[in-house]
């Protein structure tokens, strides 16, 4: 239970992190960190990204992954932690799974 809230507490500081780095790196693009997932052993953090402007997806994408290096050292440095958790970038689609699922359901 406790490692559990430790995760939880890392997932978020985290988030607050890049969120502020990505809002300064990406002036003008429309996008959000929506949410840190931690694997269990606290290894890799995938990093799920909202874009607001779907023609963007691709750009937003290969410029977060190239900034990618940059993100862990400054984690490394803002959380003062032995071990970070690699960062892997990927687009968070559960809008758009709820948006299809709920036009299931109306049928």
């Amino acid at each position: 239970m406790v490692k559990a809230v430790k995760a939880a507490q890392l997932a978020d500081q985290i988030r607050d992190y890049l969120a502020a780095w990505t809002a300064q790196d990406f002036l003008g693009y429309f996008f959000s960190v929506t949410q840190i997932t931690l694997k269990p052993d606290l290894s890799v953090a995938i990093v799920w990204i909202d874009i607001l402007r779907p023609e963007e997806s691709k750009l937003i994408m290969r410029k977060l992954n190239q900034r990618v290096s940059v993100y862990q050292h400054s984690l490394q440095r803002s959380l003062q932690r032995r071990m970070i958790p690699h960062l892997e970038f990927r687009l968070d689609d559960r809008e758009e799974r709820n948006q299809q699922f709920d036009r299931l359901l109306k049928q």
